[in-house]
């Protein structure tokens, strides 16, 4: 489902403010990095501000990742941004991941065969 997809960690000051309708970052999971030195910045300004984080997959980039986040930005602002070309993106470098783990099985399968033991 969407909801599967995304969560948000929102600043103090954008709840009370503001109607949330995404999951929050589940306890015990946490924002590192630049993000989360902006987010600890607003929240001492006492800032309203959100961070969407879709589920992605860090080992490699993620387009399809960076669509559902447009994608909720375009339900909740009435945008029409197009995600046409990350989808494609995703296609692609899920495309290009299958075809290296088939060389890769291949390559296995033919040194297994040349082994003695």
């Amino acid at each position: 489902s969407e909801e599967d997809k995304i969560r948000c960690a929102p600043t103090s000051r954008f709840l009370k403010e503001n109607k949330v309708d995404i999951p929050i970052l589940e306890r015990g999971l946490f924002v590192v990095g630049p993000l989360a030195t902006m987010l600890t910045r607003y929240e001492i300004r006492d800032f309203p501000a959100i961070a969407l984080l879709p589920y992605a997959n860090p080992a490699r980039p993620d387009p399809l990742a960076a669509s559902v986040a447009v994608d909720y930005l375009n339900k909740v602002f009435n945008l029409s941004i197009d995600v046409t070309q990350l989808i494609k993106d995703a296609q692609k470098i899920e495309a290009e991941i299958q075809e290296i783990a088939r060389r890769r099985q291949e390559r296995v399968k033919s040194e297994h065969r040349a082994m003695y033991i």
